[in-house]
């Protein structure tokens, strides 16, 4: 739930501020906005699904889930913050939407692994394990874009609520050490007559 709070966290600034970021930080008309907005999110889209075939190839040939799974995870975040370094750093369109093209590419490369090591930890519960996470993320959802609006009127600098996004990020890589898929959750006995959720 931690660390796809973090992915929520940054994955929902690019949702909900992008199209006015381009506009206002870069002077980006809102024709050419529109456009590279959507080849960002379509870039997203595309990293989803070449990361669910990696995340698979990874564990046919290695044969381990947390080589698949969580250093695939951490690997990704890696280059997402990769690419948000230089925004911060430098104003300058190309950089700013390279950047930002890479980072949600990794994002998105990201995504695969994430839910289904939700699946290799708790096999039998499955639904309940993705819920919390997809829970953890709409709390992110609700939280950034209103963080990013409160740094944005303090500080005038659209750039940097992202620094938060590094350093979320950063904690995540981290955190993702103790992401174990390959040791999976025991099913809980039944306790006597009370039934077990899922039995």
């Amino acid at each position: 739930m931690i660390v796809y709070f973090c992915q929520g966290w940054t994955g929902w600034l690019f949702v909900t501020w992008m199209p006015s970021l381009l506009q206002k930080n870069y002077g980006v008309e809102i024709k050419k906005s529109a456009f590279l907005y959507m080849a960002l999110l379509f870039s997203g889209f595309l990293a989803e699904l070449i990361g669910g075939m990696t995340t698979d190839s990874l564990l046919r040939r290695t044969g381990s889930l947390q080589i698949a799974r969580s250093l695939m995870i951490a690997g990704s975040w890696v280059f997402a913050v990769a690419g948000l370094v230089p925004v911060i750093l430098f104003h300058d369109m190309v950089i700013g939407v390279s950047g930002f093209m890479v980072t949600v590419f990794f994002l998105g490369f990201a995504i695969s692994p994430l839910w289904t090591a939700t699946m290799d930890i708790a096999p039998d519960y499955a639904g309940t394990s993705s819920s919390l996470m997809n829970a953890s993320g709409a709390v992110a959802g609700i939280l950034s874009p209103v963080a990013f609006a409160w740094i944005l009127d303090r500080t005038g600098s659209w750039t940097l609520p992202f620094a938060v996004s590094v350093g979320l990020l950063l904690f995540a890589i981290v955190v993702t050490w103790w992401i174990r898929p390959d040791h999976p959750i025991d099913v809980a006995p039944s306790l006597g007559r009370l039934a077990v959720a899922g039995e």
